[in-house]
């Protein structure tokens, strides 16, 4: 099977769990924006910000989104569009886990929740797909590998 099929269907696992968890990215970006836009207050990062944010209010079905765009060859677009459905994945994933386990302990139940489900599925599907860069594509024809 290839890899752009693999990371679809992750793609469409963590979009489900996402969508039941109601879990999206709007809040990582909230929280960039305000931090940036306190330095920099430029109407073009305003309307960045803003487009961003739309984008990570769809959640699930962004990252369905961003998995069907990778299956289609549209690799760094897709993973893009991943990240923004997921609050980044990885780095959400990481500031929650640390947050809860300040508060809480470490509850096995967060291991297991539809939201971290879909997380982990998330950053799974963008790591599987690696888009071509124009040198390792140059290489590979100059040296014949």
């Amino acid at each position: 099977m290839k890899k752009r099929k693999i990371s679809f269907i992750l793609s469409i696992i963590s979009g489900i769990f996402l969508i039941l968890s109601g879990t999206n990215g709007v809040s990582f970006f909230k929280r960039l924006s305000e931090i940036i836009l306190r330095y920099f207050d430029i109407i073009i990062l305003k309307i960045i910000f803003i487009l961003l944010t739309i984008i990570a209010s769809l959640g699930g079905i962004a990252v369905i989104l961003g998995g069907f765009l990778i299956y289609k060859k549209k690799i760094r677009l897709g993973r893009f569009i991943i990240a923004i459905g997921t609050g980044a994945g990885l780095i959400s994933l990481l500031l929650n886990f640390s947050i809860i386990v300040i508060t809480r302990g470490i509850p096995i139940n967060w291991f297991l929740s539809f939201s971290t489900l879909g997380i982990i599925f998330s950053v799974l599907a963008r790591r599987i797909v690696k888009p071509k860069t124009k040198v390792r594509h140059y290489l590979k024809r100059r040296l014949k590998i």
